[in-house]
């Protein structure tokens, strides 16, 4: 954080140590703000009486901290749910008072694992849905990849990537264009999705431009399952993707037995 110390997130279900207000239920999502050495400053707890999940936090000034995830609760923290799980994101300030709250979604499984803040104001969510009704406008198959930009009420704008089965995301980088690069996985073989079997779930990247359309991506694998956790860009225009695989074919060479980190590198 901006003063040296550290701001983490944690998905929790319990009521005693160093935890307090939990709302009960499965789980609750739980901020904790660090000094520099890791003592602990401050802590909450934030979700309703159902399962709340968190999967990134972000610090936006000295008095604003952000979390995005997941919620299936309708109560406490929770003013709303479109059915069944929705993308989350919840506000606090450096008192712990919460100075936002919304939640995004249809009446399915919908997810949020990243936020970035534009220029302008408004700020762009990505993550996962399997809707095809409430704030979620295209669905493609199973499960999709799902960005959205927000000026925090409305979806102003959005899209979905994807094929007919499972496509999951686990980060997205924003790149020197201001476009993103969403590393995740595939098990489609058709629509955006260029792998060619889905005996497993193969490594997936997909970049997009600054509005969010899709410009290209990348799936690589063998036989059996591989995964992208992280991308970076690096300064020859290319990009470094880390994850891992259990294939030996294919793409991959070299494994080690079980699942092996793999890193791929593209133009």
């Amino acid at each position: 954080t901006i003063d040296g110390g550290y701001l983490v997130g944690s998905t929790i279900s319990s009521w005693d140590g160093d935890i307090s207000g939990y709302h009960g239920g499965f789980s609750d999502c739980w901020l904790t703000k660090l000094d520099s050495l890791g003592n602990l400053l401050w802590e909450k707890s934030l979700g309703g009486s159902s399962a709340d999940i968190i999967d990134a936090v972000y610090e936006l000034d000295s008095n604003r901290y952000y979390l995005v995830g997941g919620t299936n609760s309708n109560d406490h923290d929770v003013s709303f749910n479109h059915g069944g799980t929705d993308a989350w994101i919840v506000g606090v300030d450096s008192v712990q008072n919460i100075i936002y709250e919304k939640t995004f979604g249809g009446s399915l499984i919908d997810e949020a694992i990243n936020l970035k803040k534009t220029n302008s104001g408004t700020f762009i969510i990505t993550g996962a849905t399997q809707s095809n009704d409430g704030d979620v406008a295209i669905q493609y198959g199973a499960l999709d990849i799902w960005q959205f930009k927000t000026d925090g009420n409305s979806v102003l704008s959005q899209h979905s990537y994807g094929g007919s089965d499972y496509d999951n995301p686990f980060s997205t980088t924003e790149t020197t264009d201001h476009g993103s690069l969403i590393c995740g996985y595939s098990y489609s073989i058709d629509g955006q999705v260029s792998c060619t079997s889905n005996f497993n779930n193969n490594l997936w990247v997909v970049k997009t431009d600054s509005s969010g359309d899709y410009e290209w991506s990348k799936c690589m694998g063998g036989l059996d399952e591989e995964v992208a956790r992280d991308g970076i860009e690096t300064p020859d225009g290319g990009y470094i993707i880390v994850g891992y695989t259990k294939s030996n074919d294919g793409d991959v060479s070299g494994n080690h037995g079980g699942k092996d980190v793999w890193v791929v590198k593209l133009s």
